[in-house]
């Protein structure tokens, strides 16, 4: 009896050993599972990081352009208005006839840049 009862230990230890190894190889699969995750995220981060940079590059470019083009549409007007007065000691007719022509102008331009602008910010303008 005492011999069915030290071959019950032996398999108890035996399985026990057994359970510890399976456990064991479980934990060091999820600690390389764990590796490789952590590494997939850097590598996402860094990714992230490097799109969001040249993504603030870009609408810096954008800012860069439309303050131009601004600039570029406050000239106009400065040499639109001199023409105006310009044209002030010269025929009434003249004046009458280039205010309208200088606001709708004015419109007109302002109305494109808002555009070109909002294209360029969405990205659905340009190309196929």
């Amino acid at each position: 009896m005492a011999r069915d009862g030290d071959d019950n230990g032996v398999r108890s230890k035996n399985s026990a050993r057994r359970c510890l190894d399976e456990m064991a190889r479980n934990v060091v699969a999820l600690l390389a599972r764990y590796d490789a995750l952590e590494k997939t995220l850097e590598r996402l981060h860094e990714e992230s990081s490097a799109e969001t940079r040249a993504c603030r590059q870009e609408l810096s470019n954008i800012h860069e352009r439309i303050s131009n083009v601004r600039s570029d549409l406050t000239q106009v007007h400065i040499d639109l208005a001199s023409a105006i007065s310009y044209s002030k000691g010269s025929k009434a007719a003249h004046k009458s006839f280039l205010t309208p022509v200088v606001a709708v102008l004015g419109t007109v331009v302002s109305g494109l840049l808002v555009w070109i602008g909002t294209r360029m910010v969405t990205g659905s303008g340009g190309g196929n």
